[in-house]
């Protein structure tokens, strides 16, 4: 048995809506919302977000309250998804550009409180994955319907229901049932559920190698 507890920094990145969750030893103890904007965005500005000219600066705040946290609760690892290969456009190279960023920052900036071999990664396919083996099973494959020409008859199938962003919600309620309570999709729901989900991954894939 451990004296100290383990303790995990789980993190979905993003440049609006940066969702962390800390863990000891298995169970969150701590939630936050880091959230950036540009001033170049048309609209109104918003309440609680924190406006910078540039994307750098964007990237510079959110890395720079990560590793504060690292500090604070003396963190043992860090994690969150791998990038997206499949996905274009500027905001991914954006989030590229935050993903390396807070990997340095946390080493360079940390003092070396933690190494690279402390950062960890989940592929987002694993983390959906794993979300939809915490639905009840009823919940977990989707009927499907088709009519055969040839014969008239409506064939059915069941496929595994896709992951979105309500079922990850859905999956953290069942999970942890009232820890989302209260949040709402505009203050970072759905958000902080990826976080808690791709926490919960990687301390499943630990348990396991530890065994």
């Amino acid at each position: 048995m451990n004296e100290f507890p383990y303790v995990l920094m789980s993190v979905d990145q993003s440049l609006s809506h940066c969702a962390v969750v800390i863990f000891s030893d298995g169970e969150p103890i701590h939630r936050e919302m880091i959230r950036t904007g540009s001033t170049k965005s048309k609209g109104k500005q918003q309440k609680g977000v924190v406006y910078f000219d540039t994307v750098y600066e964007q990237i510079a705040y959110i890395c720079d309250r990560i590793v504060r946290l690292v500090y604070e609760y003396d963190i043992d690892d860090y994690v969150m998804e791998s990038l997206s290969l499949g996905s274009i456009g500027s905001a991914t190279r954006d989030l590229a550009g935050l993903f390396y960023s807070i990997a340095i920052s946390i080493v360079r900036d940390g003092n070396n409180m933690l190494g690279y071999d402390n950062i960890h990664t989940v592929a987002p396919t694993s983390v959906k994955s794993f979300a939809r083996g915490l639905l009840p099973p009823e919940e977990q494959l989707v009927r499907k319907e088709k009519l055969d020409k040839n014969n008239s008859a409506v064939l059915v199938s069941w496929a595994k229901v896709k992951m979105e962003k309500s079922h990850m919600v859905r999956a953290v309620d069942c999970a942890h049932p009232g820890w989302l309570d209260g949040l709402t999709l505009a203050a970072g729901k759905a958000d902080y559920a990826d976080a808690y989900l791709i926490g919960k991954k990687f301390l499943e894939e630990l348990s396991a190698k530890e065994q």
